[in-house]
């Protein structure tokens, strides 16, 4: 049984995913499975994953009908058999150090999941972005991780146990923050969270990707995605304790709600509790701020004047 289980989703990603895989397979520690998930691929990247299935024998291919990222993690989830897993888009690469440095790490450590810090690439540079330093364990390392800017599957080794026990895995009902709907989960789950303060994944940030492209769609499954890990977190008794930054973020998702008055319902329901913490947000504008705590003040009067007048200025 191989030490760790690599999954990569692959849909469409001919362009980068010999990038991907050739990272993957350069590692400097060897055992581990890498399993490519073909989510249905039009292009050639199906045959690209066959490929190297036949020239190496760590490497399994799963062909599914496509089902969206989602889905293709899962089905890398059912079908892993290492002791850990770790999670690579099919459009980013890792250093060659990545799996022995993490593994590494959690032995010293006895952690049940080890994170990095990365580069987020474009096609002009490589900027160096530092991950949350998990200080603290338990709930309040959760709640501080909650309020950093990005929480992310990949640039992590994790104990596949923690999805074995749990039995959690992505909603499929979303397209965005489908990811940090599981991580929060799991890392609740996690005794143990360590970190490397090193970049050892390289994040491809493309143009055309969705997390440039926000629309109603993604906007819908981040105010989703909140609700239900407030949920989570009211039935598991660590609200209290995550209130804030759930706040902060709920704000930050439902900003755009505050300007058309007949979505005003909507942002006072999304998450309730954020009223508390407006002016302390550091996720929104002054502007918003006071749109927000009028609104939430019974002043609903002043926000929509307030929209008027914006909309008259076209701003």
């Amino acid at each position: 049984m191989p030490k760790i289980s690599v999954i990569v989703p692959v849909y469409n990603a001919e362009k980068y995913l010999n990038r991907c895989i050739d990272s993957i397979l350069a590692q400097t520690f060897g055992d581990f499975e890498l399993l490519l998930v073909n989510d249905g691929s039009t292009d050639k990247s199906g045959s690209i994953c066959d490929a190297y299935a036949c020239q190496d024998s760590r490497v399994r291919v799963l062909h599914k009908v496509n089902g969206g990222v989602s889905s293709a993690r899962n089905n890398g989830l059912d079908n892993a058999k290492g002791e850990w897993v770790i999670f690579v888009d099919s459009d980013d690469w890792i250093d060659s150090h990545f799996v022995k440095k993490m593994l590494a790490k959690a032995l010293d450590e006895n952690a049940d999941i080890v994170m990095c810090d990365c580069y987020f690439v474009t096609k002009d540079k490589n900027v160096y972005h530092k991950m949350y330093a998990w200080g603290k364990q338990g709930a309040q390392g959760v709640s501080e991780y909650i309020s950093t800017t990005w929480t992310a599957m990949w640039g992590s080794l994790q104990k596949r146990s923690l999805y074995v026990k749990s039995g959690y895995r992505c909603p499929l009902n979303i397209t965005y923050c489908e990811d940090f709907h599981l991580m929060i989960r799991i890392c609740c789950e996690a005794m143990v969270i360590a970190k490397i303060d090193e970049p050892l994944y390289y994040y491809w940030q493309q143009d055309g990707s969705i997390v440039h492209n926000q629309n109603k769609k993604t906007e819908a499954d981040e105010q989703w995605v909140y609700l239900d890990i407030i949920r989570f977190f009211k039935e598991r008794g660590l609200y209290n304790i995550m209130k804030r930054p759930m706040a902060w973020r709920s704000l930050k998702a439902c900003g755009e709600l505050l300007l058309d008055q007949n979505l005003f319902d909507r942002f006072i329901e999304i998450n309730p509790d954020k009223k508390e913490y407006i002016f302390s947000s550091p996720t929104i504008g002054i502007k918003l701020k006071i749109m927000a705590w009028c609104l939430t003040h019974g002043l609903r009067p002043v926000t929509s004047m307030i929209v008027r007048v914006r909309n008259i200025l076209g701003r």
